[in-house]
């Protein structure tokens, strides 16, 4: 179900309002605690971002969204 939100993939193939407003979304889920998914850190606690990786990332979105 994921990757039929954002598939990496084709990640060149967004043009680049669409690649802003999803790299905005990564930023906005991952600092709402929503993702990884509660039944995936079950499995793998290791998998839940550090507050570190989260900003990097949403310096990233940010870059992005100014390319738009």
């Amino acid at each position: 179900m994921a990757m039929s939100k954002l598939n990496f993939s084709n990640w060149d193939k967004y043009d680049s309002a669409k690649q802003a407003e999803k790299a905005t979304a990564i930023c906005n889920i991952l600092s709402k605690g929503k993702m990884p998914p509660k039944s995936y850190i079950k499995a793998h606690p290791d998998a839940i971002p550090t507050a570190s990786q989260i900003d990097e990332i949403c310096k990233w979105s940010a870059i992005i969204a100014t390319k738009k």
